[in-house]
Order: C-alpha cells, then structure tokens, then sequence
C-alpha cells in the first residue's frame, strides 16, 4: 500500500507515551486487532495457557446440534498451531508438549466433524508434521521428546501418527527411538519408525507379525534399499508386484520412477519417461523429457501423443492433459482438429477444461473452443438445480463471446441454430431463465 511507509514514518516519529495511546485506541476499537496485540505481548506462561483452553475449546462436542463446519474446525486448528510455532522459538520443550497434544486431540476433533473432503486432515498432514519435524530439532531434551511421543504413539485412529513418526525417526536422538520401539505395542506404529530410520530387516519382520507383505510393503521396502543404493534389492521386491498393481497405485508408481531413475541406463529411462508422457501427459514430465533427450526425440513422442489421442475412443477421454500438452508443444491444430471429431467426453471440474478453451481461443481455434463449452453448459444446466445455473450461465455467455470469431462452423451446428434449440430444449427451467434475465439487466 502506497500509505505505509508515511503511517511507519509517523508511528516512529511518535513519542514512547503517544505509540501506548495508539496500540490501546486500536485494542478499544477492534476485537481481532485487540486478540493480535494480546498475543503478541504475553509472556510465553500466558501464551501456553491460552493454547491449553482453544485446544481444550477445539475437543469438546458441541451442545447445541447446529452442524459444526469442517473448515472453521480447520482455521482453529491451523491458529492453535501458530501459536505453538510462535513459543517452539523461545520455549521449544514448554512447545513440544502441546503439539503432541494436538495429534492426540485428532480422533477427539473427528468424533464430530464429519471431514469428508479431508480439510482438517490437510492441517495434520501440511502444518502439524512439518512444524513437528521443527520442533523436533528444536528440543534439545530426550525426557521431553519421549514424553510427549509417548502419549501420541498410544493410539492412531487415522494414520496421522505413523506417517508423523516415519517423517520424524530419522531425526529422533537414538535413545529416544530405542525407547519407543521397547514401549509401543501397535505394529502399524513400529513399522513406520523402522521405515523412518530405514531398518529393513526388523520393517520386513514387523509387517510379517501382522500377515503377508502387501503391494505398498514391497513398495516402501523396494524405496528403502534404494535408499542405499541397493538397485538389485529394489528390484527384487519390485518383481514381486504385478504390473497392474504397481501402475494403479500413486506409490507404486513413485518407486518405480526412482527405480529407473536409479538404474542410469538411457534406454530404459526414455521408455519409462515416454510412457508417462503418453499415458498421463504432464509440463514437468515433458520438460524433464526434453531436458534429457532433447528436442527431436520429443517431436516423436508428441506425434505419437496425437496420433493415440485421435484414436482414442470419445467414451475414454475425459481429461483435457493430452490437449494441454499439444497446444503447448505448438500443436493446437492437432488438438483443435481431434476436438472437432466429437472424440472427447469431459469429466470432473470445469478448471482445467477452460484453460484449455482459453488456450484452443489464443491460438485462435475458438471453433474447438466452443465446442467445448457446449457440453459443460450442458452438464451445468442438465441436473436442473440452481446451485448449477450461475456457471450455466457464465458458459452461455462465453458462448455468445467466442462465436464473434468463428465464421466457417464446418460439419457443427452454427452459433445461432445451437443457441435456438438450447433454449427450446430447456425452456420450462423457469427458475434459469428468470435469473439469466435478472443478471443480463
């Protein structure tokens, strides 16, 4: 803002007496400014105390039985955090505890949010283990780190613990590692500190306690000796996974891809890479493509990219990665054309579908673009629900918007004729209609 560096200059300018005077008018005045204030001139006793009763607050089941929103449960658990990352820096071992606390308090938080889309396990898995790994390095004091692992390894109810402690085991000191694999009793729990510290011999004997090795086993065992450099002891456990499971699981597929990286052999490193292109087309995946093999080689890849998208039947192609791809490897007119053949069927979010018209329309193929679209204004509007009619009517309008351009609508049915069967095919959506009128004005 153009006005803060006068408002700093004048706010340093005041006297000892007058800054007080300010900060308290302020605090008067506005109750997040007063919170602020108070949080930032407490004493570390006053800040632990205040953290102590929001996460108390944040555990206790509702009484009243209005829905409780996973997303404000989620702002409160992201500032409770905050506040410890504020005290780790000045007191780490009154801070360790309370974070611990907050990994105990999750099955607590979950028995009544219902957290379908995963908002509050985002904080767990994005702010509370990192910080922990922070934390972690910050206290200095064993007692103080297994005291407070202690209490979050006694139960696990969503996984957050084993990921927390295959995250932090490698940087625990060792006696605090040893204590805890004497003490904890659940083996899901063990075998993530043996797979954070690389332990593959007691890993392996863990998960056989509970029954067979699985795919993700083979997977996190295969990791683990390439870990140390072990490409025949990787590969041994790879072998033991079927293709299908090993490309149906995001995992799988991670190791594989390190495997290979692993291997040094340039043929079997541009097979992996060309397949990925082909079979899930991503910028990084090209970029890393041409930046090891060059320019010409990739040429090939993305004509053979074209030529099996085009062949793709139109029931199969539901992402718009593959025409992304071409229109930024400068071959939108072999996007726009296999478009305009009707061999796509768009699923999910609109997000990635309209960068795609913007791109398809920068390049000046608003024919494909429209045609595009069609179908989501026809997905919009189809579930006659109004939550729906908003977007409908974006789309209406960016149809009007992109046909200015086209002059030759080929083998399609031209702007006009489309417009006019569209609104007779959904002419009782009353409800559309009235507020198609009530936003055009």
């Amino acid at each position: 803002m153009a006005t803060q560096p006068k408002l700093e200059q004048r706010l340093r300018d005041l006297s000892h007496e007058e800054l007080i005077d300010v900060i308290l008018a302020v605090a008067d005045t506005n109750t997040s400014a007063r919170k602020v204030i108070v949080s930032m001139t407490s004493t570390i006793k006053e800040q632990v105390s205040a953290v102590k009763k929001d996460l108390k607050k944040l555990t206790q089941r509702p009484t009243s039985h209005r829905r409780v929103m996973p997303r404000d449960v989620a702002n409160a658990l992201s500032s409770i955090v905050a506040q410890i990352d504020r005290i780790s820096h000045h007191a780490p071992s009154m801070a360790f505890p309370l974070l611990c606390a907050v990994i105990v308090a999750e099955e607590d938080v979950h028995s009544y949010v219902h957290d379908s889309y995963g908002t509050i396990s985002d904080v767990y898995y994005g702010d509370v283990i990192p910080l922990m790994v922070l934390m972690t390095q910050r206290t200095s004091d064993p007692t103080v780190l297994l005291d407070g692992l202690r209490s979050v390894c006694s139960r696990d109810a969503f996984g957050t613990v084993a990921r927390l402690m295959q995250t932090i085991a490698d940087v625990l000191p060792e006696q605090v590692v040893t204590t805890l694999l004497d003490e904890v009793q659940d083996n899901h729990v063990r075998k993530a500190i043996y797979r954070g510290i690389g332990d593959i011999l007691n890993y392996i004997h863990t998960v056989e306690l509970s029954g067979e090795l699985r795919a993700n086993d083979h997977f996190e065992i295969a990791d683990m000796y390439l870990d140390h450099d072990d490409l025949k002891g990787a590969q041994q456990y790879l072998d033991k996974v079927s293709l299908l499971d090993r490309e149906s699981s995001l995992r799988g597929r991670e190791v594989y891809e390190r495997y290979v990286m692993h291997t040094k052999y340039p043929a079997q490193i541009e097979g992996f890479m060309h397949a990925r292109i082909l079979s899930s087309p991503s910028p990084e995946q090209v970029d890393a493509y041409r930046a090891q093999f060059g320019d010409e080689a990739l040429s090939t890849v993305i004509d053979e990219l074209v030529q099996k998208t085009a062949q793709t039947s139109a029931s199969d192609i539901h992402s718009a990665s593959p025409f992304l791809c071409l229109v930024r490897e400068g071959r939108s007119a072999d996007a726009a054309a296999i478009i305009e053949t009707g061999t796509i069927s768009p699923f999910g979010y609109y997000r990635p579908w309209g960068e795609l018209v913007q791109a398809l329309a920068s390049h000046g193929h608003h024919r494909a673009a429209s045609l595009i679209v069609r179908l989501f204004l026809e997905f919009a509007i189809a579930p006659a629900k109004s939550a729906y009619y908003d977007e409908a009517i974006r789309l209406y309008r960016l149809l009007d918007e992109l046909a200015e351009f086209v002059t030759d609508w080929g083998t399609h049915e031209e702007h006009d004729a489309y417009m006019a069967l569209f609104v007779e095919r959904h002419e009782r959506k009353w409800s559309f209609w009235e507020r198609f009128a009530a936003i055009r004005g």
